[in-house]
């Protein structure tokens, strides 16, 4: 008790002194500062956040129409993926923080507050790391009573993709390891995917990336390593979507040749995965994995084919890389998909959106289309940069309709609240936000 009031005192002592001398302009400066996490740490141990309205907004492409009211927080520095079940949404940090939102309270109120869960992540992945890098985790899924967390783990400097599993409750949360996998890269980057869904029998997908090791096989002496590139590697987990059992931790492959897909759904009424992948420069993807099974694994054909080029070519060279024949063993990166015996992505974007997650709007039982919300990311309006892209695929998945809403802001999660309602996690500046979407045809 000592050791908590301790802790709210000297929170409060500073965080005045920042409140008399420009809140914002001085914790503006704290977004990778130890002191600010720390005191937003322990302060949320003990208090709720208010997210307050500061933005109403209709948002027209051609006839059709978006509403978005956006609510902020000036102390909180997080960004968030999101989550959730019948009453409540989850909000994880890349750091590890959970918090909870009622349901109610976000579409009935013009204010609302966000409210902690303690769990023993940051102790499970490893204070340190957490505290040095910050930027960890990449999922939150749950299932039932139970929730679940993918982050990139650290094993003495070698990063990997792993889950830890919990049971599910709004006050207090103890998870433990359900699996890791024993491959690992010695390279921090972000083409690490990490996403999760639940998927059908009793199993997640999670999907993994290629550390950014194909485009850049020159820095990595891959004649000398003999070097093999993951995602076309069917011994390797990485460049992958992957099924993994919540209950024995076995994994399976579902599909390769993925190079860092972080949007991912799964369509349980006509087995069908939906999943987006980031680019190099340009080549972002959509693609489409029907009737996902084990005796057939699809291929989405990355490095061998992509409509991306390497971060050192023009993005008008279109088959630069795939005429260096010294490269085109491994990784050609050659823009035709089905040529080479690949997939291809049932719409692509050159140049990159910065694509984030996908869903399938759930209110269109009666129609014979997949309708479908995009979020994207990126710094770039005239590049569709931090849009909600509305796109519509016939029963043969070709484009039919792509509506474009600009929100201004990167948008790093979505889900679906109700048949008209949509939260998005919205990375704005110099605070993190939510957004409430209103959608209807």
């Amino acid at each position: 008790m000592k050791k908590k009031v301790k802790i709210i005192s000297l929170s409060i002592l500073i965080l005045s002194f920042l409140l008399f001398f420009n809140t914002e302009r001085y914790l503006k400066n704290f977004d990778y500062k130890k002191v600010h996490f720390y005191l937003i740490d322990n302060l949320s141990n003990f208090i709720n956040f208010d997210f307050s309205s500061n933005r109403l907004e209709e948002i027209s492409f051609e006839k059709k129409k978006i509403l978005l009211e956006q609510f902020s927080n000036n102390l909180l520095r997080y960004r968030f993926y999101l989550a959730q079940n019948k009453k409540n949404i989850l909000l994880i940090s890349k750091d590890g923080v959970v918090f909870f939102i009622s349901k109610q309270n976000i579409l009935n109120k013009k204010k609302f507050e966000i409210k902690r869960i303690k769990t023993n992540l940051k102790e499970l992945i490893g204070r340190k790391y957490v505290d040095d890098y910050r930027s960890v985790i990449k999922g939150i899924e749950i299932i039932d009573d139970n929730i679940f967390v993918s982050f990139l783990s650290n094993k003495n400097g070698c990063f990997s993709n792993a889950i830890v599993k919990g049971e599910f409750s709004l006050k207090s949360i103890k998870f433990s390891l359900l699996m890791n996998l024993k491959e690992c890269k010695n390279i921090f980057n972000y083409s690490v995917g990490g996403n999760i869904v639940k998927f059908k029998n009793n199993n997640l997908l999670l999907t993994t990336g290629d550390f950014q090791v194909p485009e850049n096989l020159e820095l990595h002496n891959y004649k000398k390593n003999k070097l093999e590139t993951d995602p076309q590697n069917m011994s390797s987990n990485f460049g992958k979507i992957l099924m993994v059992n919540i209950d024995t931790a076995e994994i399976n492959t579902i599909s390769l040749g993925h190079r860092n897909p972080q949007g991912l759904f799964y369509d349980f009424d006509e087995n069908i995965i939906f999943s987006t992948d980031h680019g190099p420069k340009g080549g972002d993807e959509i693609n489409i994995d029907f009737n996902p099974l084990l005796r057939n694994i699809k291929n989405f054909g990355w490095p061998k084919s992509s409509y991306g080029v390497r971060y050192v070519e023009d993005i008008n060279f279109k088959d630069k890389s795939c005429e260096n024949k010294e490269l085109t063993s491994l990784a050609p990166l050659c823009k035709s998909h089905k040529k080479f015996g690949y997939i291809e992505p049932v719409k692509y974007f050159t140049p990159s959106i910065g694509i984030t997650q996908i869903i399938k709007i759930n209110n269109n039982k009666e129609k014979n289309n997949h309708e479908l919300m995009i979020a994207s990311m990126g710094y770039d309006k005239h590049e569709d940069d931090m849009t909600i892209h509305k796109i519509d695929l016939d029963r043969s998945f070709t484009v039919i309709n792509h509506e474009k809403y600009y929100i201004g802001e990167r948008i790093r999660d979505i889900i679906q609240i109700n048949d008209q309602y949509f939260l998005l996690a919205l990375e704005s500046a110099p605070a993190p936000s939510l957004g409430l979407m209103k959608y209807s045809n």
